[in-house]
């Protein structure tokens, strides 16, 4: 998981949006990723967030998409749908239904994304044990914010935030009990800017227990390089 974020204080975003400069037409808006185009821009915003391999992102993002999978089962969808798919169609592509990407946009311009959706590592534990439950309740109460990134003529003005917030709407629509994800400890500003999100921060090296948070038989462990972020509804 990368996340790569614009520094942003704990102010809300209603009041980063007070400092929009006046020479720019727009403020940002945050919806989901509505085309290819957008969706390609993710491969820049990936570099910027670190990801190891950004085309590979980029060419799942828009497989997924074009197969109207993308995000297909973030509305309050019956578990039993999930189910089926995980049945019918494997785990990628039903973590996909379940991922979102979102796109913060000025003027029609790409100048900010986040994905997140159920964590294919994470579940690669239980599918791999053969513990379909454990499988299943991750699949529909977990979301990891996996990228997060503004470009930088666009920092320091509540995108990062505006984002993060709009992630966790998309969250609790989709009946999720916990969103969370991890970053390098030496960025210490992100602890700030997570807490500001409403996130919990755990400190170094202490693990996420996804049975004391979303009642699901799964713990993540990490090293002091990493600190985990939560919040549960």
């Amino acid at each position: 998981m990368s996340i790569h974020h614009d520094n942003t204080s704990r102010a809300p975003a209603r009041q980063n949006a007070d400092r929009w400069p006046a020479d720019l037409a727009a403020r940002p808006i945050v919806r989901r990723a509505e085309d290819d185009d957008e969706l390609i821009g993710f491969h820049d915003l990936a570099v910027l967030a670190g990801v190891s391999d950004p085309n590979l992102l980029v060419r799942q993002l828009l497989t997924h998409s074009h197969d109207q999978i993308l995000g297909a089962s973030l509305d309050g969808t019956d578990p039993g749908r999930v189910i089926h798919a995980l049945h019918n169609d494997g785990l990628p592509a039903t973590v996909a239904r379940r991922t979102m990407a979102l796109a913060a946009v000025v003027d029609g311009q790409l100048v900010g994304g986040l994905v997140a959706g159920p964590s294919v590592q994470t579940l690669l534990q239980p599918a791999v044990q053969g513990r379909r439950d454990t499988l299943t309740a991750a699949l529909l109460r977990t979301i990891e914010i996996q990228i997060v990134a503004v470009n930088a003529e666009h920092r320091h003005l509540g995108v990062g935030t505006a984002l993060v917030r709009a992630a966790i709407d998309q969250a609790r629509r989709a009946n999720a009990h916990l969103v969370h994800g991890q970053f390098d400890t030496e960025r210490t500003n992100l602890a700030s800017f997570f807490r500001g999100c409403g996130f919990s921060v755990d400190l170094p090296t202490a693990g996420l227990d996804f049975a004391t948070l979303a009642d699901i038989d799964l713990q993540l462990t990490t090293t002091p390089e990493q600190r985990y972020f939560s919040l549960t509804f």
